[in-house]
Order: structure tokens, then C-alpha cells, then sequence
């Protein structure tokens, strides 16, 4: 498993990260999930574009 590390690009919605709760989703943040962490986007107000990376690197 690895580590998602998600930035959007466009759009604004609301996040759901185990662990962590709810919240807003933008352009202009860096969000790091780890490994085996439950996540999931649960609410889009705009509609969105996301830059999403998997590390370490899927081979």
C-alpha cells in the first residue's frame, strides 16, 4: 500500500479522512493520506481537478 497525496488543481468539496473528520477541499492544499487510512471525497460544490499521487510509486 502506499501513501495518497492529493492536490487539487480547480473545484472546491468536502473531505472525509479517518481519523481526522470532515473538511473543505480547495485549490492551494497539499492533502496526505497514509497508507491504510479510510478516505473519501464526500461532497462536491464545484466541480473539481485533482492532481492525486500514490507514494511510494506503484510499479
Amino acid at each position: 500500500t502506499q501513501d495518497d497525496i492529493l492536490y487539487p488543481l480547480s473545484g472546491k468539496g468536502v473531505m472525509w479522512i479517518d481519523g481526522q473528520g470532515e473538511f473543505t477541499i480547495e485549490p492551494g492544499l497539499i492533502i496526505r493520506v497514509p497508507k491504510g487510512t479510510k478516505h473519501k471525497i464526500t461532497a462536491v460544490t464545484e466541480a473539481m481537478l485533482i492532481y492525486d499521487v500514490f507514494f511510494p510509486a506503484l510499479i
